[in-house]
């Protein structure tokens, strides 16, 4: 075994830390890419002839040089009694147990927890708080957290090579309760197809409300509170479908807000500039060649990238869906009866999250051959709606292009 391998530090996930290379060791060797409220996330600087060999076996077996580091954040003044953070070896096992389960192999991410220098972290914040790499808003509301000397490593999918154009979509919640198709208030007419019948532009009301998914529903509600706001065309359930698939594409290009993002090589192009497609598409030459429209261009590569990924959006939808059975009061009721049971707040530890997954898997598999599912306890049924939640918050990024080639398929 090789010597940067230590032996395994959870027993519950069996994980592998590996001391994070020396090449990466320097907080130089990283610029910061983005965060959310938890973690942030810094990629790699290194030139695209660096030796990869070097750079030791686990970054061999992500594939690529080009890799991203997640760190974890803690705030300013967290209260005393505030809950911890969750280490990254958490995070490896519930995705590894937990979420993968659920998705084919080709579109889940390599992630690889990593052990880093002791002055690592604290040199990498005091890098940014020079650099002022950091938006102020975050950085004043949290820091790098030193304490939490173990990360994840994964390839970074904006740039996995030389020429790469890389695309976010955050499809949010795929499904209509107790319907089967979206009234879509905010977006114009379908295009014509087999599957679908166009509907007529319809006036935000209750009774359209009523009908719509709970992304058009919230366009409506930010548009009711903020008469400048320009609700986004998009309705997710447009992924869906190959025959809607363009449908979708043409109301991310028009109004992308938050539910679009794009890189080229490894750099983030702002959506809301007039140019950034021209700039997506002139950065790959062999995207422009045969049309002076880059948006044309644009348009028919994310056409052709997101209905390749219609299979896998139709499976996170199954899945939203029936994790998600019963409304909020409902669930919120079972909580409390739950919690009232038990002295300390009610937590789901691995294990337990294991067999929520198994019970869920062995639900839909009697379903589907027309056998009786089991019952679903109170424990469960918390259990998976925590868990469609947290798949309503996946995004999907998809390297669209590496050197002009179409690869096979995306990362959720």
């Amino acid at each position: 075994m090789d010597s940067t391998y230590t032996k395994p530090v959870d027993s519950a996930m069996n994980a592998v830390v590996v001391d994070l290379p020396p090449i990466l060791a320097q907080p130089s060797a990283w610029a910061y890419r983005g965060e959310g409220n938890a973690n942030l996330v810094v990629a790699t600087t290194m030139a695209a002839d660096t030796d990869v060999a070097a750079m030791g076996p686990i970054l061999k077996r992500l594939g690529t040089h080009h890799v991203i580091l997640r760190v974890a954040k803690s705030a300013h003044a967290a209260a005393a009694d505030a809950p911890r953070a969750h280490s990254a070896l958490d995070m490896a096992a519930f995705i590894t147990h937990v979420v993968n389960p659920l998705f084919p192999p080709v579109h889940l991410p390599v992630l690889v927890p990593v052990r880093l220098p002791p002055t690592f972290l604290t040199e990498l914040r005091d890098h940014f708080d020079t650099t002022g790499a950091r938006p102020a808003k975050r950085a004043n509301h949290a820091h790098i957290d030193p304490s939490q000397q173990i990360a994840l490593l994964s390839p970074d999918y904006a740039r996995l090579g030389d020429h790469t154009l890389c695309i976010e979509i955050k499809p949010k919640w795929l499904f209509v309760k107790d319907a089967t198709e979206c009234a879509r208030p905010n977006s114009p007419p379908r295009t014509p197809s087999p599957i679908h019948t166009p509907s007529p532009v319809r006036t935000p009301s209750p009774s359209a409300g009523s009908q719509a998914c709970r992304f058009c529903m919230h366009q409506q509600l930010k548009a009711a509170k903020d008469p400048h706001y320009a609700p986004s065309q998009l309705c997710p359930l447009d992924f869906l479908d190959s025959a809607t698939v363009p449908d979708a594409v043409r109301a991310l290009l028009a109004t992308p807000h938050n539910n679009l993002r794009v890189w080229v090589d490894g750099v983030a192009v702002p959506v809301t500039s007039p140019e950034w497609s021209s700039v997506a598409v002139d950065t790959l030459c062999d995207m422009s060649s045969g049309t002076n429209d880059a948006r044309v261009a644009l348009t028919t590569l994310l056409t052709s990238v997101l209905s390749d990924l219609v299979p896998v959006l139709r499976t996170l939808s199954a899945h939203q869906q029936a994790l998600d059975q019963f409304d909020p009061a409902h669930v919120h009721a079972e909580y409390l009866a739950l919690a009232a049971q038990s002295v300390d707040p009610p937590h789901i530890s691995l294990d337990e999250w294991r067999h929520v997954i198994d019970r869920y898997l062995a639900r839909r598999a009697a379903v589907a051959v027309g056998t009786s599912p089991p019952a679903v306890d109170r424990f469960q049924l918390l259990a998976e709606y925590v868990l469609s939640m947290t798949l309503k918050a996946c995004f999907d990024a998809d390297p669209g292009f590496q050197g002009g080639q179409v690869p096979e398929g995306g990362g959720v």
